[in-house]
């Protein structure tokens, strides 16, 4: 069984192999999002998500959970 945090991981780090850059934490978040919203139709992961990370010199926190609501 694949646990969610770990294929997030491993598809972040794929797309920086595949693009050559770090997405943004906003960038993160939306993928995320994006996963669980897709994920309602096919078997739901039962998760809730903290993500926190810095833009620049501004802090970010976003909260998403299992039907793909981002705060």
């Amino acid at each position: 069984m694949l646990v969610f945090g770990d294929y997030i991981q491993k598809n972040l780090a794929f797309l920086q192999y595949k693009n050559g850059y770090k997405l943004s934490t906003d960038d993160t978040a939306q993928f995320i999002r994006s996963e669980l919203a897709e994920a309602i139709r096919k078997g739901p992961y039962s998760v809730s998500c903290l993500l926190a990370g810095f833009e620049g010199d501004q802090p970010r926190l976003y909260w998403l959970d299992y039907l793909g609501s981002v705060i």
